[in-house]
């Protein structure tokens, strides 16, 4: 919520956040001096996701195929809602995502935030890459900036995947019988049902958020692409 503040008798406008649950915790731990720029993920770590049953547990360090999509679509659509209105977080990156046993985030911190809305759209450079014509508008630099972000996040999570995701009934894995065996995702008609090809399309979509700046999807782009991972 937008409030009204006082400092030093000014009336200024102030971001007001909710306090998140219990339950939420840290998706990772911000960089060490060993990984520089890249996030610290805890050694054990895994979420069950059992209905009421939910709880953490100290594990293999892998995560559900529903837990990753369930996070990447949440985070990208905060990020599209926020680019809509002219705003940049500054800093999506997993410390600043809070979780809960289901996959649900919350982007957090928003300390490093601007608002860009009367900045003038710098070059022709940053644009939708050619091979999305359906989406001709320019994509903000500094909206570029953040879908690289958001592209890392996606190449974290895809490595920390279990390659034997299984959960009840749904049954993901390659070796499991094709009669039993749900859908994932589905992308011009070809169904897929198992980790590593769900590994492939999300590396596709790191790829292009990480590419160079002209070629860079929007956030409006990576939802769309995202939803079609399903469950």
């Amino acid at each position: 919520s937008i409030i009204e503040v006082s400092v030093n008798n000014t009336v200024r406008l102030g971001l007001l956040l909710p306090l998140l649950p219990d339950n939420f915790v840290s998706l990772a731990g911000p960089p060490s001096f060993s990984t520089v720029t890249r996030d610290v993920y805890a050694d054990q770590q895994r979420i069950n996701t059992n209905g009421a049953n939910a709880k953490s547990q100290t594990v293999e360090s892998t995560f559900t195929v529903r837990y990753v999509t369930r996070i990447l679509s949440g985070i990208a659509d905060a990020c599209r809602h926020l680019h809509s209105m002219g705003i940049a977080h500054g800093d999506v990156y997993a410390h600043n995502i809070m979780v809960d046993e289901d996959g649900t985030p919350m982007l957090c911190d928003f300390g490093a935030s601007s608002v860009y809305s009367d900045v003038v759209l710098g070059s022709s450079e940053a644009r939708i890459p050619v091979s999305s014509p359906e989406q001709s508008s320019p994509v903000h630099p500094f909206e570029c900036l953040e879908v690289r972000s958001f592209g890392i996040l996606v190449e974290e999570l895809t490595q920390l995947l279990d390659p034997f995701d299984c959960e009840g009934d749904r049954v993901v894995h390659s070796n499991a019988d094709s009669d039993n065996m749900n859908s994932i995702t589905e992308e011009n008609g070809k169904l897929y049902s198992d980790v590593s090809e769900v590994c492939t399309y999300l590396g596709f979509i790191s790829e292009q958020c990480t590419g160079p700046p002209g070629d860079r999807p929007s956030f409006q782009w990576i939802c769309e692409r995202l939803k079609r991972i399903q469950q």
